[in-house]
Parts: structure tokens; sequence; C-alpha cells
């Protein structure tokens, strides 16, 4: 699993920059003025205006690292336990092709691409009340 961390550091990196980047310098310098410490303009302001990018960020988080097998799949073969290192993608190959339990398999993939569906549907539908106010 984290393989699949830090290969994402760099979109995840400079998508948060450029949420950050959207943050008006203006509100901070009023919210300064205030009175407001460090942790509370980013509390209160920061993250609920980057909320939308954050938001994003993690659910492609999810779904990449439900997709992911190469990787782990390599360093299986390359001698790590395997049922210690089983991911979904790992584990649906496991019982299909290796124990050639096709009904488990495909239980198994019906539920990530439910848990996929699910998450995205919350992220498109958070992002349709937005829109609307």
């Amino acid at each position: 699993m984290v393989i699949v961390v830090w290969m994402s550091v760099p979109f995840v990196a400079f998508s948060i920059y450029a949420g950050l980047t959207q943050v008006s310098t203006e509100v901070l310098e009023a919210a300064q003025l205030d009175g407001a410490r460090l942790w509370q303009r980013l509390r209160f302001i920061i993250v609920p205006i980057i909320r939308p990018v954050l938001a994003i960020i993690l659910l492609l988080q999810v779904i990449w690292d439900l997709r992911v097998f190469t990787q782990i799949r390599l360093l299986q073969d390359a001698g790590s336990i395997a049922s210690e290192t089983n991911l979904l993608g790992t584990y649906i190959y496991q019982l299909g092709v290796g124990s050639s339990d096709f009904a488990m398999a495909s239980a198994v993939s019906i539920f990530v691409l439910v848990l996929t569906v699910a998450l995205s549907w919350f992220y498109v539908r958070s992002m349709l009340k937005e829109d609307d106010s």
C-alpha cells in the first residue's frame, strides 16, 4: 500500500497547491487582523475554500487504490506473503485464477464496483448541491 501512496504524491501535492492558490490573500489578511490564529485560519478559511479540491483528490485516491494490481502482484511474486499483502484487486485475482472460485471473485468485484459508485455518487451529489446554491 505504501508504493501506491507514494506514486500519487506529485499529483496530490500539485492539486492541493493549485487549490491553495485560490485562497485570497485579502481574506487571510482580514482574518489575521480580526485575531484569527494560524490554526483558526486553516480550519475556518483555508479548508472550506479548498474542500472541493480535497474531495476530488480523496475520491481519486480511493478509486486508484482500489484498482491497483500490478505493483502488488509483482511484489507478491518477488517473495512476499500473498495472504498478508493482498488488496482487493489481488484478492479478486487470487480467488478467480488461483483458487478457481469464480463466484466469490465476481461477488468481491461487484462489491468493489458498488463501493466505487457509492463514493462517486456522494461526490457528484455534493458537487450538484454546490452548483445549485
